[in-house]
C-alpha cells in the first residue's frame, strides 16, 4: 500500500517476520524507530503494520497505541496525521478495550495543546467516534465545549466531530444538535455553517427523528444561505426527512415562509431546492406538486413565481410520475399565463415549455395560448419568452 525507502524496506520486512515467528518484543523494538522516520511513508506505514497485525497480536497493538496518536495529533505532515487517524478509527473497532488507556492522553491534548495541534484532538476523537463511540463517550462533553470556539477551525472540526460521532450514534449528540443548527444557519464562516450542515445530514441518515424539530431551520438554509454547498447539504438533509410522508407539507410550507421575505434569488434557491425534493424521491412529487398548486393565488408575486416555476421543473422533469394530474396541472399554468404581473407570466410560459419537453402532448392545448402572448402582451419580456418558447415547442414537435 505505500512506499517506503530502501533504507526502512528491509526494516518492514524484518518486522514482519518476527511477528510469524511470535517474537512480539523484537518485532515492537524494530518497529519503535519507524515511527519517527524520516520518511513520511515509513511512518504512515508502521501505523498500518499494526493495523494488519491487531487482532492477531492486540498486546502489541496496544504499546503502539500512543506512537500512532502522537502521528495523529503533533506530526508536521497532513499525509501522515490523516492516516494515522483512519489507523485509530479501525483499531477502536478491532481492539475497543485498549482504547480506554488512551483517552486521559486525548482529553489532556485537547485541553492543553496549541492551538494549532489542538484540531487534530478533534478530528481523532470524531474518526474514532464515527467507527466505535462508545470508546469516547466520555469525551464528548469536552469535544461539545469548542462548538463555541472563537477559532474558526477548532469550531468546523467540532461540528464536523460531531457529524461523524452522529453518523453511528446519534443518541451520543442529540443534546448538542440545537447548536449545530446554529451554527448552520448564523455562523458567519462557510466553512463552519458548511461542516454544521453536513453533520445534520449524517445524524439525519441515521435517525431523521433527531432532526425533526428543525425542518424550519433546515428549510431557511436550504434557500437563504450564499453559498451553494451549503444549500446542497441543507437540501440533502430535507431529503431525507422527505422519507417521512407527513413532513412534506411542513418542508414546503417552512420554504414559502422563506420566499415571502426574501427576492428574486431566494425565490430561484426554492425553486432548486423543491426540484430536487422531487426529483429524489418520487413518492413526494404529488405532495409537492399539490401543495405549490395551492401557492398558484397567493397575494405575494414572489410566491407565485416560485410556485409556478416549482411546478414546471418537477412536473416536467417527472413526467411519469405527473402524469395522472397533468391535465390539471396544464389548466393551472394556463390561468397563470393571465397573471397580472408580468415576471409571473413570463414564469408561467418557461413551466409550460419544460413540461412539453417531456410530454408534448400538452403541446397542442398551450400553443394557441402561448402565441396570443407573443403577438399582444404589453411587456416586451414576456413576448419575447412566448416567441422563444414556440420556436422550442416546434422543434420537440418536428
Amino acid at each position: 500500500m505505500f512506499e517506503v525507502n530502501k533504507l526502512t524496506e528491509e526494516d518492514f520486512k524484518a518486522v514482519g517476520n518476527l511477528l510469524v515467528e511470535n517474537k512480539l518484543e523484537e518485532a515492537f523494538n524494530m518497529l519503535l524507530p519507524l515511527f519517527e522516520d524520516e520518511n513520511l511513508q515509513a511512518r504512515a506505514a508502521a501505523a498500518w503494520v499494526v493495523d494488519s497485525s491487531a487482532e492477531r497480536f492486540p498486546k502489541m497493538a496496544e504499546k503502539a497505541l500512543p506512537h500512532i496518536l502522537k502521528l495523529a495529533l503533533t506530526d508536521e505532515s497532513t499525509y501522515v496525521r490523516a492516516n494515522a487517524i483512519e489507523v485509530l478509527g479501525l483499531l477502536s473497532v478491532k481492539i475497543p478495550e485498549r482504547f480506554q488507556k488512551l483517552t486521559p492522553t486525548i482529553l489532556e491534548s485537547l485541553e492543553n495543546a496549541d492551538i494549532d495541534y489542538r484540531w487534530n484532538n478533534i478530528l481523532v476523537l470524531g474518526w474514532i467516534g464515527g467507527s466505535n463511540p462508545q470508546v469516547i463517550t466520555n469525551l464528548i462533553p469536552h469535544l461539545a465545549k469548542h462548538l463555541n470556539s472563537k477559532n474558526e477551525m477548532m469550531k468546523a472540526t467540532s461540528v464536523l466531530a460531531m457529524g461523524w460521532i452522529g453518523s453511528s450514534n446519534p443518541e451520543l449528540v442529540k443534546n448538542y444538535v440545537p447548536i449545530v443548527v446554529s451554527l448552520a444557519k448564523h455562523d458567519e464562516f462557510v466553512y463552519v455553517r458548511s461542516n454544521a450542515t453536513e453533520a445534520l445530514v449524517l445524524i439525519a441518515y441515521k435517525k431523521p427523528e433527531i432532526v425533526v424539530n428543525f425542518v424550519s431551520d433546515i428549510a431557511f438554509i436550504a434557500v437563504n444561505d450564499s453559498e451553494p454547498s451549503v444549500r446542497g447539504s441543507a437540501v440533502e438533509a430535507l431529503i431525507v426527512l422527505t422519507k417521512k410522508a407527513e413532513l412534506i407539507e411542513k418542508i414546503v410550507s417552512s420554504i414559502f415562509k422563506v420566499v415571502e421575505k426574501g427576492d428574486e434569488l431566494i425565490g430561484w434557491n426554492a425553486v432548486q431546492a423543491l426540484g430536487w425534493l422531487g426529483t429524489s424521491n418520487p413518492k413526494t412529487i404529488y405532495d409537492i406538486l399539490t401543495n405549490l398548486r395551492k401557492l398558484l393565488n397567493s397575494s405575494s408575486e414572489n410566491v407565485r413565481g416560485v410556485a409556478v416555476l416549482g411546478i414546471g421543473w418537477i412536473a416536467g422533469n417527472n413526467p411519469k410520475e405527473a402524469q395522472p394530474f397533468l391535465g390539471e396541472i396544464t389548466q393551472d399554468l394556463i390561468k397563470v399565463l393571465e397573471d397580472k404581473k408580468a415576471t409571473v407570466r413570463k414564469k408561467g410560459i418557461d413551466s409550460l415549455g419544460w413540461i412539453v419537453g417531456n410530454s408534448p402532448q400538452i403541446a397542442t392545448s398551450i400553443i394557441p395560448k402561448i402565441r396570443k402572448l407573443a403577438d399582444e402582451d404589453n411587456d416586451e419580456n414576456v413576448r419575447e419568452k412566448a416567441k422563444s418558447t414556440l420556436q422550442f415547442i416546434s422543434s420537440i414537435k418536428k
